[in-house]
């Protein structure tokens, strides 16, 4: 039971960490790579702002 927790635990702290690591790189691009992905600055600005724990 303890390892299934401990397992699970990481895998959110994981999942928690690539969020703002992807957060972190989409508010540092510019408007043209924003442009070309199809994300306005403003919706980036948005997702960057976003608290970790919230996909």
């Amino acid at each position: 039971m303890a390892r299934r927790e401990a397992e699970f635990a990481l895998s959110t702290l994981k999942v928690w960490r690539n969020r703002m690591r992807q957060r972190r790189e989409l508010s540092g691009l510019d408007n043209r790579a924003l442009k070309d992905i199809g994300i306005s600055r403003f919706d980036a600005a948005l997702e960057a702002a976003k608290p970790f724990w919230k996909a």
